[in-house]
């Protein structure tokens, strides 16, 4: 019996590894969602220095080639990210949008925004309210080639940092194309560095 235990444990670690490695492998972060409150709040890419580490949990939503429709993955990951947003209250949630080189610049923009959306909306339904969403639009000035699958995504991230700060490092360190989120239920945007508030829609609402 004590063999048998001990054969059962090996086979668990293996998998554990063969996993970590097979996503590792991929340059995808696995499923942190589910884990404990994170102890690290400024993800490496938003900010100027090499130096910070990425921030955890980060999950990815992939999409399928010209799609904003999430598959059962994806929405399982959404769920997921919202229960865990429930027993985190004092952390939001930032919403990155891309898109692969495919197609002209401003549908790319505009997909990304729609996968933004379908991610954001399923988060409201879930109870999360939007001023703790934040959206970031990318489109394709992060795709790594004209085409490839891992840029058909949108990336979740949990951070401590207040909006602005988010907004203001996703604009001025990396190619974002438009900032997205809510203040007391008005929608608001900022582009290029010029900041405009939006008229409160029913999307806008808690």
């Amino acid at each position: 019996m004590l063999f048998i235990l001990s054969m059962n444990t090996k086979l668990v670690v293996a998998s554990l590894l063969f996993s970590s490695l097979a996503l590792a492998d991929r340059g995808l972060s696995a499923p942190d969602f589910l884990g404990a409150t994170p102890v690290r709040h400024i993800d490496r890419s938003l900010t100027a220095s090499p130096e910070d580490t990425l921030i955890e949990p980060l999950d990815i939503v992939a999409f399928k080639l010209d799609s904003d429709l999430m598959t059962e993955g994806g929405i399982t990951q959404v769920d997921a990210t919202a229960r865990w947003l429930k027993e985190h209250a004092k952390y939001r949630v930032v919403l990155e949008g891309h898109t692969d080189m495919l197609g002209v610049r401003p549908y790319n923009e505009d997909l990304a925004n729609r996968r933004l959306s379908n991610v954001r909306s399923r988060l409201l339904k879930l109870g999360i309210n939007s001023d703790r969403i934040v959206m970031i639009t990318y489109g394709e000035t992060e795709a790594h080639v004209p085409e490839n699958p891992n840029d058909r995504r949108v990336v979740m991230f949990a951070t401590a940092m207040p909006v602005r700060a988010v907004v203001n490092a996703s604009l001025n360190h990396r190619q974002a194309l438009v900032a997205t989120w809510t203040e007391r239920n008005s929608l608001m945007q900022l582009q290029h560095g010029l900041g405009r508030p939006v008229a409160p829609t029913a999307t806008a609402k808690r």
